[in-house]
């Protein structure tokens, strides 16, 4: 299937989110910037962390734009921190074409082209738990869906012939079972 990118030069690695801000007090800065680095995790101009979907080949399909306390790092959920998506907004703003093909994949799903086939990958719903876990236990390979419904298909074929352990929430462990 045909898909749409969003540009390499309009992903931009960056620590000046909310989120990036909370991981630092709480893991450090070095080991913050490492991990949102290895992730290309990224910030747009209000503080709104962007967990860029690149998929295994360096392509960027899209991202999606939250809002975190940075104290807490919880997602704040009031109507004007819902979720965005990059490539809406890049549409908005006519940096992308109207007819932008969308075909999302695994958050992480870049980190493949580095792991070999007998790694570990761990997959779990939030990009958010995804990049925590991936400074707590590095050795992994940390993937995250983007959603309790988005275990599909689609998005899992590069998970063919890997290593998948799947860690569920508590409140997707029914959906979740294989």
């Amino acid at each position: 299937e045909q898909h749409s990118v969003i540009p390499g030069e309009m992903v931009k690695h960056s620590l000046r989110s909310d989120f990036a801000r909370g991981m630092c007090r709480l893991m450090g800065e070095a080991l913050t910037t490492e991990v949102l680095g290895r992730y290309r995790v990224g910030a747009d101009r209000m503080g709104r962390v962007i967990w860029w979907q690149i998929d295994e080949s360096g392509e960027t399909r899209t991202g999606k734009v939250m809002a975190y306390d940075p104290l807490t790092l919880k997602r704040r959920r009031e109507m004007a921190c819902g979720v965005d998506w990059a490539h809406s907004i890049l549409i908005r703003i006519g940096q992308l074409p109207i007819k932008f093909v969308l075909k999302q994949c695994l958050f992480g799903a870049h980190l493949l082209a580095r792991a070999v086939p007998t790694d570990v990958v761990c997959l779990v719903e939030s990009e958010k738990t995804a990049v925590l876990c991936a400074a707590i236990w590095p050795r992994g390979t940390w993937l995250a869906t983007g959603g309790i419904t988005q275990l599909e298909g689609g998005r899992m074929e590069v998970l063919r012939g890997r290593r998948v352990l799947v860690f569920a929430d508590s409140d997707a462990v029914e959906d979740w079972s294989m």
